[in-house]
């Protein structure tokens, strides 16, 4: 009897043991199913966000104005996520006079968090024009991202109004990695005119001086002279230790020498200079940057050291040399001379609207 009930309690064990497997795998395949069909219904209303048909809808939710305020910024942010493609949807309504003053305001808070060329060309043209009723409206959009903001700081004279540096910095640190080489530079210059405050910047400088277009150094260089000292004992140990050219750092210190606030800093350079030149760890197509930096700190011994070890002597650096390496250091420094033309000016849709850049 003892026997019977033992064995019978096993069987039991056994059979509800594998309903509830039985059980749980089937509670498992109907959440994976479920899972699987919210994700194609999630890809289908991705799909389907961006098309002009739901644009228009968006849009129409806005100007309804019924909803929540939750409810609107959700409309807002489908319309940010469609990009370039509802800034013209959005500029339609953004300059519609006719339009509700509340809608229009919420439609320039999309634009500057899209911050493409032509949408923040479109905010610009109001923030110009301070009667506007848009004025302070456009002004707030373009600290949403970084072109609003090379506008606001690069301007002459720059706009008069508060810049949140916190927000600020960070964008236009990662413009400097943007695919356009003007946004690149533009960027630099707005961080420029931040100076010391943007100093989170400085490897992001360093970087571009050693790998970018002229013009896109240029702007680097002249940033990095406004971060102060820290900036150029980067440069320096950068140089050292070969993260960027010798040449491309030589070009940059002979720049920022001119900079009153960080000259003693780019002097001791000076040596670890010479001591690289010396134990030939500089090339020949090098050498005549190190002489107009040499020559540029007054260290004429140093300079016509180096330049009597050159074996292929450069006519334009030993001409240089006789009319004065001051002045010819810091066209060397520009680029050989490159004119240096407004941050916002270099953007085509700017041009039109701002009457310095024309």
């Amino acid at each position: 009897m003892i026997n019977f009930v033992i064995q019978f309690s096993l069987n039991s064990v056994i059979l509800f043991s594998c309903f509830t497997n039985c059980c749980f795998f089937k509670i498992n395949f109907n959440y994976s199913v479920i899972n699987l069909n919210n994700n194609q219904k999630l890809q289908k209303e991705s799909k389907r966000i961006c098309t002009n048909t739901r644009i228009e809808n968006l849009i129409n939710q806005l100007q309804t104005l019924k909803g929540s305020s939750i409810e609107i910024a959700s409309v807002l942010k489908e319309l940010v996520s469609c990009g370039s493609q509802a800034v013209p949807a959005l500029i339609e309504v953004f300059e519609n006079e006719k339009e509700k003053i509340i809608v229009r305001r919420i439609v320039a808070r999309a634009l500057g968090q899209i911050g493409s060329e032509e949408a923040i060309s479109v905010l610009v043209k109001a923030a110009i024009k301070k009667k506007s009723p848009l004025y302070d409206s456009a002004i707030r959009a373009l600290d949403d991202s970084a072109l609003g903001l090379i506008f606001l700081i690069t301007t002459n004279p720059p706009q008069q109004v508060y810049i949140d540096i916190q927000n600020a910095v960070p964008l236009l640190v990662k413009a400097l990695s943007h695919d356009d080489e003007n946004i690149r530079s533009a960027a630099a210059e707005a961080l420029s005119e931040i100076g010391i405050d943007a100093r989170i910047a400085i490897p992001n400088l360093i970087r571009l001086i050693g790998n970018d277009t002229r013009i896109v150094q240029a702007e680097a260089i002249n940033a990095l002279g406004q971060m102060g000292k820290e900036g150029i004992n980067d440069l320096i140990e950068a140089i050292k230790h070969g993260k960027i050219s010798f040449n491309f750092g030589a070009i940059a210190l002979i720049q920022l020498e001119k900079n009153p606030n960080v000259r003693d800093a780019v002097e001791r350079a000076t040596p670890f200079l010479l001591d690289s030149f010396r134990k030939n760890r500089i090339t020949l197509e090098n050498t005549c940057d190190l002489v107009y930096f040499l020559y540029s700190n007054g260290q004429r011994r140093a300079a016509e050291e180096v330049l009597s070890a050159l074996e292929n002597r450069d006519e334009y650096c030993i001409s240089g040399l006789q009319s004065g390496g001051a002045e010819l250091a810091l066209e060397a420094a520009t680029s050989r001379g490159i004119a240096r033309q407004p941050a916002i000016c270099r953007f085509s849709l700017m041009r039109r609207i701002l009457w310095r850049c024309r």
